[in-house]
């Protein structure tokens, strides 16, 4: 989670993701509206150099968190999807 701090004292989390895939590939998540927990849905952008995704990226990502102990990433219309546990 990053912090960022405007001049003025107001503040807001930016979370970000990453894991590595089985060849050291690196997929990454970065929410831009809402905050990842459970139940938490949230719109972010996603880099996955596997995917068929065009460039390999997408801006309108989603994730969800159905448990404690999943959270599942898609992008809609694209067939993209994995879950992490």
């Amino acid at each position: 989670m990053i912090r960022h701090q405007l001049k003025v004292g107001q503040t807001w989390d930016e979370w970000r993701y990453m894991w590595k895939g089985p060849h050291g590939e690196e997929v990454r998540y970065k929410s831009r509206i809402g905050a990842i927990g459970v139940g938490t849905f949230t719109i972010g952008e996603l880099v996955d150099p596997n995917s068929d995704l065009p460039c390999h990226t997408s801006k309108k990502a989603v994730s969800y968190a159905p448990s404690r102990e999943e959270l599942i990433i898609g992008v809609p219309g694209d067939g993209y999807e994995f879950s992490v546990r």
